[in-house]
């Protein structure tokens, strides 16, 4: 027998054990499922615990002050150093992609700012969500910094510091910097800048069809300079600003500043009030709402 035939011949017996032992086993069962690391242990009783819990009972969303979701022992190296299987909250993973950003996070390490954290994002930000815009998970932080990593992956750059939000796949973090002190207009203020980056997040995954009728008034313009677009009156389009460029030149919106500004009105004023400013343009009143049933279907409440 030469060695092909003797390859083959072995390569098919095992295939033939492999199969009769699988045939024997009439019970097959999966891989153990690993724990839900998201999960407070049910004996838990400290204060950060209990707060947790109870907001995962209340809403359903797992509450987190840490990203460190488990951190095991797993013996020594070579030199004596105690070595860890760490596994953290990903915000780099998204369903279609990975990112080689990465984030580093000062942490709420007082009850006191973790409890203020918790009421601010029910009051100010949950309550304007179904539960359709709900993430898996929540992580109320401190301070929020972002790092790119070089192409060979070795070295980190600082990108993007003192970041107000952040989501990946099944997780949002929000940053609170100093809320003790933050005053009730400043809550406000926070709350309106933390909507509109979840908002306008959500809105980056929609489908463009979903705007076509929105963007129509304005094509042809998106991005033009006016003196080679001229425009006598942009609210004709439905835009709501424009950019200048210099002197009295301007450059129009692009579909991306566009859709942000209606966005931008719809958190921050009531239908009453936009309309005496720009009911009379019917591009306006068509845009503003457009975006209101993009933003009802996502899971945005209004009253």
């Amino acid at each position: 027998m030469n060695m092909k035939l003797e390859y083959l011949y072995i390569l098919g017996w095992l295939c033939v054990c492999l199969l009769s032992s699988c045939s024997e086993k009439e019970d097959v069962q999966p891989l153990d499922l690993k724990d839900n690391y998201y999960e407070i242990s049910e004996d838990a009783s400290d204060p950060e615990s209990l707060l947790r819990k109870e907001f995962e009972e209340t809403l359903g969303i797992h509450l987190l002050f840490n990203d460190t979701l488990r951190k095991e022992y797993r013996g020594t190296d070579r030199y004596g150093n105690d070595v860890y299987f760490v596994q953290k909250v990903d915000f780099s993973y998204y369903l279609t992609s990975m990112s080689k950003q990465r984030y580093l996070f000062e942490y709420l390490d007082d009850i006191e700012s973790q409890r203020a954290a918790v009421e601010f994002m029910k009051e100010r930000i949950l309550n304007m969500f179904s539960s359709k815009l709900y993430p898996y998970s929540l992580l109320l932080v401190k301070r929020i910094d972002a790092y790119q990593a070089s192409l060979d992956g070795d070295q980190y750059e600082l990108v993007d510091e003192d970041m107000d939000y952040i989501a990946g796949w099944n997780s949002m973090a929000v940053a609170f910097r100093d809320i003790l002190n933050m005053s009730g207009e400043e809550k406000e203020e926070y709350a309106a800048v933390v909507l509109r980056q979840i908002v306008s997040n959500s809105i980056s995954k929609v489908e463009d069809s979903e705007f076509e009728e929105f963007f129509s008034f304005a094509e042809g313009y998106y991005e033009q300079w006016s003196i080679f677009a001229p425009l006598n009156d942009i609210k004709t389009v439905g835009f709501l600003g424009s950019n200048p460029l210099m002197g009295t030149v301007r450059v129009w919106y692009s579909k991306e500043e566009d859709l942000a500004s209606y966005v931008n009105v719809l958190l921050t004023m009531t239908e009453e009030e936009f309309m005496t400013e720009n009911g009379s343009y019917p591009a306006c009143v068509t845009k503003w709402n457009e975006m209101k049933r993009v933003l009802i279907d996502l899971g945005l409440k209004f009253d």
